[in-house]
């Protein structure tokens, strides 16, 4: 696990892709303690080094095969009930495997707010009712399924839903298919949506 305390009354709870816990997480641990976080990145598939990217497809079947959703949820969940008396709210913020796990989080009671970012599989466990604020991010190209759709299919009053340029990865800056600008334009809008849904940043 990476941490980063410093004794904050908020905490973020990051969730890695398929990968595990690399550059680019590491990255956010570090801007969300820049902004006054504490920060907690659980390491789901307990591997260092984490796999690196030409190892996508070997990582995704050790994702859904030795861990999947439903078991990362469980390991999350537990944390986060560990560590809810240390802090006056919890952010959760994921990336792929990870924002569907993130996702799940968004029916625990005791939840600021969630943020995924290309949450793919959340379309697989859409009878969940959030009971936090929740923001979507995708890039507007996904292989698997038609992005436009599934925007004016889930936003309501507590989901706010976005899509932007990009494919899925597009927010990493380690990965092949980043995109400059719509990292930019995504963090943005997890900065402003974090900042509405707490109490202590504002």
């Amino acid at each position: 696990m990476l941490a980063i305390k410093h004794g904050n009354r908020a905490l973020v709870l990051v969730l890695h892709e398929i990968y595990g816990i690399n550059d680019h997480m590491e990255l956010a641990a570090a801007s969300f303690a820049e902004q006054g976080f504490d920060v907690l990145v659980p390491d789901l598939i307990d591997r260092n080094p984490p796999f690196s990217y030409d190892q996508s497809e070997r990582a995704y079947r050790n994702f859904m095969d030795a861990v999947g959703f439903d078991s990362a949820f469980e390991q999350v969940k537990k944390l986060l009930a560990e560590e809810a008396k240390d802090y006056d709210e919890i952010h959760i913020v994921g990336f792929s495997v990870g924002a569907t796990v993130a996702w799940l989080c968004s029916q625990l009671d005791h939840i600021a707010s969630v943020t995924a970012f290309y949450g793919s599989r959340i379309r697989d466990y859409r009878e969940i009712t959030p009971l936090c604020p929740v923001l979507l991010i995708y890039g507007e190209r996904e292989k698997s399924f038609n992005v436009a759709d599934f925007i004016a299919e889930v936003a309501d009053g507590s989901i706010e839903a976005v899509s932007l340029p990009g494919e899925h990865g597009f927010a990493d800056p380690f990965a092949p298919v980043f995109d400059k600008n719509s990292r930019q334009k995504a963090l943005d809008l997890l900065k402003n949506f974090q900042k509405t849904h707490s109490t202590i940043l504002n």
